[in-house]
């Protein structure tokens, strides 16, 4: 196993869009508004990227594998960064602020924020070494 990457920096803005919980948030406020965007560009981005790396490594895999595989990629890298302890905003009760939905939600939305402040390149060259570093494919 490679060493693990730090995460690409984001700036101030950035890492508050993606580090505040969206759903306690009013449907129209702008950071649930940044938040919601992020996470589905991110979601998009992360496919694009972890397709190619899968290609390039196992030409011949599933659907269904390649789904679940990058379900577990994006699992795997929010915890291991520890993400979930910088949202803020989850509810106090009742909310399973460690399930592996909210883990691929907060990566999707970092994604999304790293595509965004270092394109699509920058995305990819993190996801390639994260790849390496975890042994995902």
């Amino acid at each position: 196993m490679a060493a693990f990457p730090p995460p690409p920096a984001l700036s101030a803005q950035a890492s508050q869009d993606v580090f505040t919980y969206p759903n306690e948030l009013p449907a129209d406020h702008p950071r649930r508004i940044a938040n919601d965007r992020l996470v589905y560009l991110g979601r998009m981005q992360a496919e694009i990227v972890f397709t190619e790396i899968m290609l390039q490594q196992s030409p011949a895999i599933s659907t269904h594998l390649h789904s679940s595989m990058l379900a577990r990629f994006m699992v795997s890298v929010a915890r291991a960064y520890e993400w979930s302890r910088q949202v803020q905003g989850y509810p106090r009760q009742g909310f399973n602020w460690q399930s592996p939905q909210e883990a691929q939600r907060i990566f999707c939305a970092y994604a999304g924020a790293v595509h965004l402040e270092h394109q699509y390149g920058g995305l990819r060259q993190w996801m390639v070494d994260l790849v390496h570093a975890i042994g995902a494919a």
